[in-house]
């Protein structure tokens, strides 16, 4: 087991292993590329979600007046 503390910038203030000997670890490299990817499919996750909102909303107006669906039809319907 071994115990490091390792700053945001990547660099290491301290390592110790299992016998008490320091060691380097070298800085995390692309962490800021999967940042960067990790956020820009949590938008279009977020922008995809709310484009369906606003689709199913709009149309289950004109889905429940043609089909006489029912509330509980309805909840099954938009939860599709």
């Amino acid at each position: 087991m071994s115990v490091a503390v390792r700053l945001a910038s990547g660099n290491v203030l301290v390592c110790m292993d299992t016998l008490g000997q320091a060691k380097s670890i070298p800085p995390a490299r692309h962490s800021h590329h999967f940042v960067q990817i990790a956020a820009a499919i949590a938008a279009l996750a977020g922008l995809l979600f709310g484009f369906d909102t606003g689709v199913i909303s709009g149309a289950i107006l004109f889905i429940k007046g043609a089909f006489k669906l029912a509330p509980f039809m309805e909840e099954l319907l938009v939860t599709q």
